[in-house]
C-alpha cells in the first residue's frame, strides 16, 4: 500500500502528507518509507510514529488542522487497509469536487 501513494498521478509539491503509524510491528518499514518521503519533493511531510503514543482519532484531528493551517484545497484520508489500484484516483476525485 505504501509505494502506491507514490505512484498518485498528482503534482507531489501541491501534497502535504501527514503519515500516522500506531502498530509497533510496522515501525521500521513505516519510518524508512517516510524518511524516502521527504526526497520526493512532496511540500511538506508529517510522521507521527508509535512512540508518539496519539491515538488514531487525535492524529486525524492533528491531519485536519495541519490542512488548515496549511491553506490546503482539499483533504484526502487513506487508513491502512485501503489498495489505491488507480494511480489517477486523487486526480480523478479533485475533478468530481469530491
Amino acid at each position: 500500500m505504501l509505494g502506491k501513494i507514490e505512484l498518485l498521478d498528482y503534482p507531489k509539491h501541491k501534497m502535504d502528507l501527514f503519515v500516522h503509524n500506531q502498530v509497533k510491528l510496522h515501525e521500521e518499514l513505516a519510518s524508512g518509507w517516510v524518511a524516502n518521503l521527504k526526497s520526493l519533493g512532496y511540500r511538506s511531510v508529517k510522521y507521527i510514529s508509535i512512540s508518539d503514543n496519539i491515538k488514531e482519532w487525535h492524529a486525524r484531528n492533528l491531519a485536519v488542522e495541519l490542512c488548515l493551517k496549511n491553506n490546503c484545497d482539499g483533504f484526502f484520508s487513506i487508513d491502512g487497509e485501503v489498495h489505491l489500484d488507480n494511480p489517477k484516483t486523487l486526480s480523478l476525485l479533485l475533478s468530481h469536487n469530491r
